[in-house]
């Protein structure tokens, strides 16, 4: 298969502690899945319990992405919310992650937005530089550099902060 780049409108991920599905472009692994349309084609859903949005596979050497921060706050039913909006390659059908994006939660009675950067197994890195709003606008993407050097940017559309670095990742390339 040859080398592919994603090109996302909107990737968003919610993390509530329910089961979410997210539509893959190829359906692989092992997770139950349905069929689904999407855009007038056929498309395999997968459940996830900690992720929401769309995957490709196939080989990526980068991937962008752009949405708008949604607003969040607190529900009668769950009192602390968390949602990530984000771009990346991997972590699809593999374990290895190379992702940027921004957080919208509700935790201890208020909403808490802000932008990061991840390579797994690490935990995701705070971008203080980088204030986030609801209805900001962003545009993230992961490249990779040459070898083993991807480059990380995230850009505020709506107030032209943003955050680009090289960073060192192995991973296969294999989804986005």
């Amino acid at each position: 298969m040859g080398i592919k780049s994603l090109r996302s409108l909107a990737l968003a991920g919610l993390v509530a502690g329910t089961a979410m599905a997210f539509l893959p472009a190829v359906a692989t692994g092992t997770v139950a899945n349905a069929t689904n349309h999407v855009m007038g084609h056929t498309r395999n859903a997968f459940q996830s319990s900690n992720w929401s949005g769309y995957a490709e596979t196939g080989t990526f050497t980068s991937a962008v992405g752009n949405w708008t921060v949604p607003t969040v706050s607190r529900t009668t039913n769950t009192p602390n919310r968390f949602s990530s909006q984000w771009v990346g390659i991997d972590g699809f059908n593999n374990s290895n992650l190379i992702q940027t994006g921004t957080e919208a939660d509700f935790t201890n009675g208020s909403a808490h937005y802000l932008a990061w950067w991840e390579i797994l197994p690490a935990a995701e890195t705070v971008i203080p530089g980088i204030t986030v709003h609801p209805g900001d606008s962003f545009t993230a993407s992961v490249s990779k550099v040459s070898g083993t050097t991807w480059h990380i940017s995230i850009r505020n559309n709506s107030t032209g902060q943003s955050f680009s670095s090289n960073k060192t990742y192995r991973g296969a390339g294999t989804s986005a």
